[in-house]
């Protein structure tokens, strides 16, 4: 293997791969935060309403956990990463508003929708747009 190439994989490729972050949890993560825009989805344990406050609690505790993971990428996410979730958590009526509109555009762009029930609980484009937003 060339030179040039193994420096290549090595600065490129290979400089994140000491982080060491749990994905599952992140996954688990975006789930309840899902759960949350959507209660149709019910991608986590069922949660009862009176439940939430702790729920966002428990996701702003775990989002800013992983920025903290992100010192070695950037230091000044991890140095802010409080402020940058809540920042995030209060942007989310938007957001929700914004996925709202998306839901109700495939809705009625695609005519074998038979709900938007439909869109939110099996569209895998759907999904990609909250993930994106």
């Amino acid at each position: 293997m060339s030179s040039k190439l193994t420096q290549f994989f090595h600065q490129k490729r290979f400089q994140t791969v000491n982080l060491q972050l749990p994905v599952p949890q992140i996954r688990q993560s975006v789930d309840e935060l899902l759960y949350l825009l959507f209660p149709q989805r019910l991608c986590c344990e069922e949660k009862a309403p009176e439940n939430i406050q702790t729920l966002v609690t428990h996701l702003e505790e775990s989002f800013t956990q992983y920025l903290k993971l992100l010192a070695n990428l950037s230091p000044e996410v991890s140095n802010n990463a409080s402020a940058y979730v809540k920042e995030f958590m209060e942007s989310l009526p938007e957001i929700a508003e914004l996925l709202d509109r998306d839901v109700e555009a495939a809705f009625n762009g695609d005519p074998a929708a038979f709900s938007k029930e439909e869109v939110i609980l099996t569209y895998p484009g759907f999904f990609c747009i909250c993930i994106h937003r």
